[in-house]
């Protein structure tokens, strides 16, 4: 895996530019960013919110969570949030292999029916510990370059969160085990799942 290389101030599409007067929006308003991998165009609305096209030079699909986060970061700060819409269908816009966020204002955050209140980030070797063990807590390694996850703003994972997972979620059985409760946890050999009576999947039948 090639390390990420930090987005660069590139040049708007003129015809952009005259797309954006003919609807009235001033192209200074409007900024490019670009890397070896990803072309990114950004407008700024009335209100201060930020839109993020983001396509990849190839023209291929995107949809690495963390490109599209240090992305966000780069152009819009580290703690600003944004929102990728999946809308109802009478609106839907998929024309192209691009991708969209819309990114707050300064200090403006999602209410607290969006998103996570706290945030938890493993460590790289509470990663490769997860890894290892073929948990189903198993995470992507960072690559290298990257800072979204890896910043002063980060909430690592605490030891404490970390034997909190350990033992509510049990790692992948091995060959020859009994398969899988919808709960989550290992079957015995007898097909019952190993958290009962405590298994919610199981109550009841």
């Amino acid at each position: 895996m090639t390390a990420w290389k930090p987005l660069v101030p590139g040049v708007v599409n003129p015809d952009l530019i005259y797309a954006m007067r003919k609807i009235g929006q001033p192209e200074t308003r409007v900024t490019s960013w670009q890397n070896d991998i990803y072309q990114v165009v950004a407008r700024e609305h009335e209100g201060g919110i930020v839109h993020l096209s983001i396509k990849r030079h190839d023209r291929g699909k995107a949809r690495d969570w963390r490109h599209l986060q240090q992305i966000k970061n780069e152009v819009c700060g580290p703690e600003r949030e944004g929102m990728e819409i999946y809308p109802a269908e009478s609106r839907l816009v998929d024309g192209a292999n691009e991708y969209h966020l819309w990114v707050l204002p300064e200090n403006m955050k999602l209410t607290d029916q969006i998103g996570f209140r706290e945030g938890v980030v493993p460590t790289d070797d509470q990663i490769d510990r997860f890894n290892e063990a073929g948990h189903k807590g198993r995470q992507e390694p960072w690559q290298d370059g990257l800072t979204t996850g890896r910043n002063p703003h980060t909430p690592y994972m605490t030891a404490e969160q970390e034997a909190q997972i350990n033992d509510a979620i049990p790692t992948k059985p091995e060959a020859g085990d009994f398969g899988w409760c919808p709960c989550g946890a290992p079957l015995d050999e007898g097909g019952t799942c190993i958290r009962q009576p405590e298994c919610w999947a199981r109550k009841g039948t």
